[in-house]
């Protein structure tokens, strides 16, 4: 029998395979340490993977240009090759540290982390398959478009062309690392692109406690999650369009200045084109998207219960119908 993708597999965060076949998705913190969920689209059943020589609690995914699932643990990040089993560590948070986010540039192949330390702000870089801790990244703070200070960033996105979102005091930016070569990190140029941060109706706090808590990039569109981090919890999953990107005589990146016609245009094209595909209360949507954009997942709510569901090409969100083998494997 055909049941609805059940609560078991409500989890932290989710990446596609590189066939895009298959979603993995962390469990809920706490409840399957060295587990990822294997939500197979083509068989239509959820199974449980042990992720081997013991990773620790995973809190977040991402996939490699050669298919391989980095697992992200609070002091450690190990890849994972599905096809083989293989398991690496290739990073450690260091000392007195430990990770909070992780994200992984598909065009260079650096992977951005958060760490405790760096109270979310700024950034470190590693090369993929360097044996030792992150360097810094040096942020360059552009006279009219860099990144404000003393503000917490979180949520992180490339997409395939090395385009660079992230959310910041609330609301979504986009940007790009320039010169980024291990160990001497690179410099995020970055503009601010739609104004996202609000309040609940049903609360007050500070704006900041409502913006971008996670993104993911597909075709031409972000999936975003936006997401009040305290008070009422409200949120939602939202589609906007990506921006466009226009390059100088040298190739460089031409971002808008901080005048006020040509970045209100820029918000008025962000905004506009924004569809709310559904709500989530909670802090995990568990946003993903296929290697080729065609299917993006996320969860969100329903009647009140915690639903499962799936883009594609774009579309309508279709709620996904899976039979559960990790509840059968239990019993």
């Amino acid at each position: 029998m055909i049941v609805v993708f059940s609560q078991t597999a409500s989890g932290e965060d989710a990446v596609f395979s590189a066939d895009g076949k298959t979603i993995y998705i962390v469990p809920l913190f706490g409840t399957s340490p060295d587990k990822l969920q294997a939500v197979s689209l083509t068989v239509g059943e959820v199974t449980a993977i042990e992720i081997p020589e013991g990773p620790g609690p995973i809190s977040k995914v991402a996939r490699t240009k050669d298919g391989r699932i980095l697992c992200m643990s609070s002091v450690a990040v190990h890849a994972w090759r599905p096809t083989t089993g293989e398991v690496e560590r290739i990073s450690e948070a260091g000392e007195s540290s430990q990770f909070l986010d992780m994200t992984y540039d598909p065009v260079s192949g650096v992977v951005v982390f958060q760490r405790e330390q760096s109270g979310r702000q700024p950034y470190w870089t590693q090369s993929w398959g360097a044996r030792k801790v992150p360097e810094r990244t040096s942020m360059k703070m552009l006279p009219a478009n860099g990144i404000p200070h003393g503000t917490e960033l979180r949520g992180m996105a490339f997409d395939p062309e090395g385009s660079f979102f992230f959310g910041c005091d609330g609301d979504l930016w986009h940007g790009d690392f320039r010169d980024v070569e291990y160990p001497s990190g690179g410099e995020l140029y970055s503009y601010r692109y739609a104004p996202l941060a609000g309040r609940s109706s049903s609360g007050g706090g500070s704006v900041a406690q409502m913006g971008v808590k996670s993104i993911v990039a597909a075709g031409p569109w972000l999936y975003i999650h936006n997401y009040r981090m305290g008070g009422t919890g409200w949120g939602e999953v939202i589609r906007i369009a990506k921006p466009e990107v226009k390059a100088k005589p040298n190739g460089t990146r031409d971002y808008p200045s901080p005048e006020f016609g040509e970045i209100a245009a820029v918000y008025k094209r962000a905004l506009e084109s924004s569809t709310v595909l559904g709500k989530n209360d909670s802090s995990t949507p568990c946003l993903a998207a296929s290697p080729d954009g065609s299917l993006v997942y996320f969860q969100a709510e329903t009647q009140g219960e915690m639903a499962h569901w799936l883009v594609r090409n774009h579309g309508v969100p279709e709620r996904l119908a899976i039979r559960d083998k990790t509840q059968e494997s239990e019993k």
